[in-house]
């Protein structure tokens, strides 16, 4: 098991009780640290309580031993006799773990580690590394580990609202970085936004081939679809009905496959846009227009 470094600090807050306001979990001094440790057969380092459990977490992270370092943390019985709530502390952890693609639950009084869904579309950030992205990634990120993180935990309408949420960061970003900005009227109104996004992209109805037609318009009606479902059962609105977990699902792989298509297209249009700018490329024998049809390309060429 292997852990980033933002989830390694906050064990190590959970361990040595060092939270505050950040989370409450059992106060332990140093011989109570050593003593959690000596089962590993950790030798933990000279300096403060912090700088020994983190550097006993860094020899460990990458090994089985981390994991059951995390459930002896998250011994139910530990917190009996302890105003903490165990409760808080696994909310607190699963924020950070989720980023790492795990979740900590407590079945029969016992700690478990879960993977989350790993059969789920997941965000293909690696493409937002090309573009001068500002905070989207970190954005995005966000809401995609939210997503997964919600459904293992039940919370399907929260799923939903995050999926949505994933998208506007996403459309909103691309109508800020693209000509005539954003429209403060787009707020709060993602076919809008898609509909807009679709434009500064030439992604005309009429001008693309059959085939690609139709997958637009299934594009358009899944998010259409993705704005009234939230409206209807997420946790931002008085819920009218229950989504089970099947709704969440589609809903979040949806808004995934979306996603990952609109940030590939950006990246795409970016590079061609910086070739054309450079005078590598020019319009006329690149003209860029996703879904395009071939007979349209060469009338725009004037072929």
């Amino acid at each position: 098991m292997k852990l980033s470094a933002k989830s390694i600090e906050a064990l190590r807050i959970v361990i040595n009780g060092d939270g505050s306001e950040k989370v409450s979990s059992p106060y332990r001094q140093g011989w109570k640290i050593e003593a959690f440790f000596a089962e590993f057969r950790v030798e933990l380092g000279q300096g403060s309580r912090w700088a020994q459990t983190e550097g006993a977490l860094g020899v460990l992270n990458g090994t089985r031993k981390l994991e059951e370092v995390i459930k002896k943390v998250f011994l139910p019985i530990d917190y009996i006799e302890h105003s903490e709530s165990i409760e808080q502390a696994l909310d607190y952890i699963n924020k950070y773990f989720s980023y790492d693609g795990y979740v900590v639950k407590i079945s029969g009084n016992r700690p478990t580690i879960q993977r989350l869904d790993d059969k789920s579309v997941k965000l293909e950030t690696d493409k937002l590394a090309e573009l001068n992205n500002d905070n989207l990634m970190e954005w995005l990120t966000e809401h995609s580990q939210k997503c997964f993180y919600k459904i293992q935990n039940n919370d399907y309408s929260g799923a939903i609202t995050n999926s949505r949420s994933m998208l506007e960061e996403l459309f909103k970003w691309i109508l800020n970085n693209t000509s005539d900005g954003y429209d403060l009227k787009f707020n709060g109104d993602l076919m809008g936004q898609a509909k807009e996004v679709m434009k500064r992209f030439d992604m005309d109805p009429k001008t693309v081939a059959l085939p690609l037609k139709q997958m637009l318009s299934g594009m358009n009606s899944i998010i259409q679809g993705l704005s009234q479902l939230r409206n209807a059962a997420s946790d931002s609105h008085g819920t009218n009905y229950r989504p089970q977990r099947r709704h969440a699902l589609l809903a979040v792989n949806a808004a995934h496959a979306i996603a990952n298509y609109f940030i590939e297209l950006t990246v795409d249009k970016s590079l061609l846009d910086a070739q054309i700018a450079g005078g590598t490329l020019t319009q006329t024998d690149n003209y860029y227009v996703d879904m395009v049809s071939h007979n349209q390309i060469d009338q725009i060429r004037g072929g």
